[in-house]
């Protein structure tokens, strides 16, 4: 519902004042052919639903209320008007009080048990009574209230989109922070990495530059001499040691 429950009895205005009301009962809903009407004394909800329907465009200006529980034994679905606009006639199927001079928005409760009145949070008054207000005024004040509402709700809806839209741009902020330590975190260990890869190239020029060199190598950066050890002579005439008994063997004698 969009009525706000003002808590248990009739609807009152600022000064206690009773409002002039159309009531919806058991016995009068049946008698009309909307169906708005037919189910007003079902619920809150659909009471609310029945007192807008009696004139949609005009409800915010000219309805301030309602009431809904059990009146004189019947089930029944009241709906408050400000003073002077139900001067104009009763609504069909409908039972009208004109005699009550309640003017404004709902402001208290009071006069009765089982039921509970429901204020309208969008009800604007116009005018103290509205007798004296021509139906084509109140047409066009309705007409520019219906579109100051729409724009209401278009700022809310801009509203809700530029608060989602703060919400997105501070997730990613956060991204964005995460993002960024996570940066300094590699370019640190990048940093680690770099010192550590010249420790090793300084280790390993040293090592290069330190190793001993080979016996026959110069002190300076000469070219490496090898020498190889000198072979004797061997005279193939000569006999093995041992005579010619040797002889003998070697030539197969």
């Amino acid at each position: 519902m969009r009525f706000v429950d003002m808590g248990e009895g009739i609807c009152k205005d600022s000064l206690g004042r009773r409002y002039d009301s159309a009531t919806f009962s058991n016995s009068t809903a049946a008698a009309t052919q909307s169906h708005a009407y037919e189910n007003a004394t079902q619920s809150p909800a659909s009471c609310e639903e029945a007192c807008v329907e009696v004139n949609p465009p005009m409800s915010n200006i000219v309805l301030v209320g309602i009431a809904y529980g059990v009146f004189f034994g019947n089930n029944a679905c009241k709906c408050f008007f400000t003073e002077g606009y139900l001067n104009r006639g009763c609504l069909d199927g409908a039972k009208c009080i004109f005699s009550m001079v309640g003017s404004g928005p709902v402001n208290q409760t009071g006069d009765g048990t089982g039921k509970t009145c429901y204020k309208n949070p969008d009800f604007t008054q116009i005018a103290d009574d509205y007798s004296s207000v021509p139906q084509e005024t109140l047409g066009v004040v309705a007409e520019l209230m219906g579109n100051l509402t729409a724009v209401r709700g278009d700022v809310l809806l801009l509203e809700e989109k530029n608060h989602d839209i703060v919400a997105t741009n501070a997730g990613l902020m956060g991204n964005l922070t995460a993002m960024s330590a996570n940066l300094a975190a590699l370019e640190g260990t990048n940093a680690n990495l770099l010192a550590k890869n010249n420790e090793l190239w300084e280790r390993l020029e040293k090592c290069l530059t330190e190793s001993p060199k080979s016996p026959k190598q110069a002190d300076s950066d000469e070219e490496l001499v090898v020498e190889f050890p000198k072979l004797k002579k061997v005279n193939k005439n000569l006999n093995p040691p041992g005579g010619s008994e040797k002889k003998g063997l070697r030539h197969g004698l």
